[in-house]
């Protein structure tokens, strides 16, 4: 996703995908610095085993350059054995901090390896933040 416009990815499997650059194995969000007027649906997805040899996410990578999006991961999974070789943390995301402001779950949506990641760290920094364990998310 590069400048604006909304995406909505619905009832899509996302398996065994790869790739070698500082980008997501299955998904790369980038949204050019300052800011786009967009939104991301994820909604009933699954993401499985998808790996980045670079320096991304195994599952889903917000580019660290810039933007600032809604993101909303409803239902589905983002599951085990989705693998980021330079850092464990990123196995399931690597966010960017604007973007973590504005990522929301619901519908009971499965978060893997989430213990131990960035987001685990930004969520335990702002006690309630979005991705929270409230409910709207499972964890493991």
């Amino acid at each position: 996703m590069v400048g604006g416009g909304d995406l909505t990815i619905s009832d899509t499997i996302f398996n065994e995908n790869q790739t070698d650059g500082s980008s997501g194995g299955a998904l790369n969000l980038f949204c050019a610095a300052g800011g786009c007027n967009a939104s991301v649906l994820l909604s009933n997805d699954d993401f499985a085993n998808n790996i980045t040899w670079g320096d991304g996410a195994g599952a889903i990578n917000v580019d660290d350059s810039g933007g600032n999006f809604g993101l909303t991961i409803s239902s589905g999974s983002v599951g085990d054995g989705n693998y980021a070789a330079a850092d464990f943390q990123r196995d399931s995301f690597q966010p960017n901090w604007q973007t973590f402001f504005s990522a929301y779950c619901t519908n009971g949506a499965y978060i893997a390896n989430v213990s131990g990641s960035e987001w685990a760290a930004f969520t335990q920094e702002v006690g309630n933040g979005p991705l929270a364990n409230d409910g709207t998310c499972q964890f493991n």
